[in-house]
């Protein structure tokens, strides 16, 4: 058996895993032996069990649920065995702010060898990082809603606790934390909770990040934004856009993964966490409910007209399924459209669309995904009052954006959407 060099590949959360890093996984499986560091997530999936048969690899740390110093500490001492025992020359990351990803990159410039690292676009980059974050202000919102009824009635007092908390939670893992654990503090690319570039002028993580690998020029010019918003001397960005590995090995994984794929003459809903951001506004349940499923009653009969031959599947968003807003929209929903299948079991979101020729959702990464897929249809539909309801529209080469009905009904959807070809993540790595 010819040897191999030693990668180690930090996929991220087991749902990323299935939109990217499994692709990586199978791109690079001739060339490296892998060390896998997943979350606890990853032993509780069948699917995750049968697809590593695949790969050969040397090692794979399963973290434990931990929190503050345990976790960290945790980190950083497994780290440094797995570098010790398999002295890894490359490393295969996603988001490089993550405190995992930190504590990594921390025990790896203190090695007495050179390791190159490697950052990849895990999921659908948002085009307002701020924004995109909102939804975590959105949820801690929600959860003091919940516990302090009153605070509904004060929604600039509840914001400004949801913000002062997440500024604690930034502080406290990538300052204090790592301060007492190895003398050091840790200072991302960008604060992952409030979504804001970090100003950095010495030794820092974004230059140690060898290749930065981005799959669409209008996300390349997001992270090449951080990166002039992280240093003073802005020369050169290492920024490479690639085909993603879904595009070109997809077909591949996906006859593993999935089993032979029958595309059907059918349309796929999946909205995305869209009622956290109504929640946070303070709106009663009945008002949500009954302005998603007329906007959803209304979307449907216009693509029933335009697609009279198709089927359509509606699938919420895990974290949303069994949830009681949403049990009453599908109710609503149900009343008016008679030919709509609602999925409720525990289903995975990439055989649905592998299967679908239309896939529609209003900002969810299933439209980012489906980008790569051939002979796909997607569409975002931009009429839920979002606060980041536009982020599809920097994606209009490769996504229908959708923000009023009448362009639904005039939309010619049978335009062609073309990727351009790029180079394969083989070429650098």
């Amino acid at each position: 058996m010819k040897k191999k060099p030693i990668l180690i590949i930090q996929p991220g959360p087991l749902h990323l895993f299935w939109t990217t890093g499994v692709y990586y996984l199978w791109a690079l499986k001739n060339k490296y032996y892998f060390v896998i560091l997943v979350d606890n997530d990853y032993l509780k999936s069948n699917r995750f069990k049968k697809v590593i048969k695949y790969f050969d690899i040397k090692h794979i740390h399963y973290q434990k649920k931990e929190k503050g110093f345990r976790l960290i500490s945790d980190f950083l001492s497994t780290y440094k065995k797995i570098f010790k025992k398999f002295r890894p020359r490359k490393i295969l990351m996603h988001n490089n702010s993550f405190i995992e990803n930190q504590c990594l990159m921390h025990i790896a410039k203190n090695q007495d060898y050179i390791i190159d690292i490697f950052n990849y676009q895990n999921g659908r980059e948002s085009l307002n990082m701020k924004n995109d974050r909102s939804n975590i202000i959105n949820f801690e919102m929600i959860f003091f809603h919940n516990k302090y009824k009153f605070l509904r009635y004060f929604p600039k007092i509840c914001l400004h606790l949801a913000k002062l908390k997440q500024l604690s939670r930034y502080y406290y893992y990538y300052k204090i934390i790592p301060f007492f654990l190895t003398g050091e503090v840790f200072t991302p690319s960008f604060n992952i909770f409030s979504g804001e570039a970090n100003k950095i002028k010495n030794d820092n993580s974004y230059k140690l990040i060898k290749k930065y690998f981005a799959y669409l020029e209008v996300e390349a010019k997001i992270y090449r934004e951080i990166e002039a918003g992280n240093t003073t001397e802005f020369e050169y960005s290492n920024c490479e856009i690639i085909n993603h590995p879904l595009y070109t090995y997809g077909k591949q994984a996906n006859n593993i993964l999935y089993g032979k794929i029958i595309v059907k003459n059918r349309i796929l809903i999946a909205p995305s966490l869209l009622i956290a951001s109504l929640e946070a506004k303070g709106l009663a349940d009945k008002i949500i409910t009954n302005f998603i499923a007329d906007k959803y009653i209304d979307s449907i009969k216009i693509l029933l007209k335009k697609f009279p031959n198709y089927s359509i599947i509606f699938k919420v968003h895990p974290k949303d399924t069994g949830d009681n807003l949403w049990i009453n929209i599908i109710d609503k929903i149900s009343q008016k459209i008679k030919n709509i299948e609602f999925i409720k079991k525990n289903i995975n979101v990439e055989k649905l669309i592998l299967e679908s020729r239309i896939i529609v959702s209003d900002v969810s990464s299933v439209l980012w995904w489906t980008i790569f897929l051939k002979n796909k249809i997607a569409i975002s539909l931009d009429v839920f009052n979002l606060v980041k309801g536009d982020e599809m529209l920097g994606y209009k080469s490769s996504v229908y954006y959708i923000n009023d009905l009448n362009k639904l009904k005039k939309t010619n959807f049978f335009k062609k959407i073309k990727i351009t070809n790029k180079k394969n993540i083989t070429k650098f790595i």
